[in-house]
């Protein structure tokens, strides 16, 4: 009969570190966990602000540093008259100019209650001018649903 050594060796295993992320409006918190220097997931529902005051201001030199969870973002961004740069635009397929006009009416819309619609106040022509991006039946929808809306209006 062979006696057999048994080497058993300690494995370190790093934990993963994690920090509690609270939005600075309601209080609501959640636990991110740091992997690679970076937030899992849920660091993309809070967002963090950060606000430089210069020479002359009423916060004059100060730095303000704040999280917001996206629901308090969101009311925060009702508030606005003017639609901020950059707002629901797809920057791989910008469906509507950033600051325009429509950019600006599509936000009024929105603020007042009705979804998000950048193919509202886009013509037949430059729905038809879209099919390269999008399905073919998707886009007929789209101008079916507008003239069902607009028989019903």
């Amino acid at each position: 009969m062979q006696k057999k050594n048994v080497v058993k060796r300690m494995k370190e295993v790093e934990e993963p570190e994690s920090v509690e992320i609270t939005c600075n409006k309601c209080g609501k918190t959640k636990t991110a966990v740091i992997i690679a220097e970076k937030y899992d997931f849920v660091r993309d529902e809070f967002h963090e602000f950060l606000a430089t005051f210069g020479y002359g201001s009423s916060f004059d030199l100060e730095y303000w540093s704040f999280d917001l969870c996206e629901n308090c973002l969101v009311d925060i961004v009702k508030t606005f008259k003017y639609v901020p740069k950059g707002f629901r635009i797809d920057q791989q397929y910008p469906l509507v100019k950033d600051e325009s006009k429509e950019h600006q009416a599509l936000f009024d819309d929105w603020k007042n209650g009705k979804e998000w619609d950048e193919f509202r106040y886009k013509s037949d022509d430059e729905l038809n001018n879209l099919r390269n991006l999008f399905d073919d039946g998707y886009i007929d929808e789209v101008i079916a649903k507008r003239k069902e809306e607009g028989e019903n209006n």
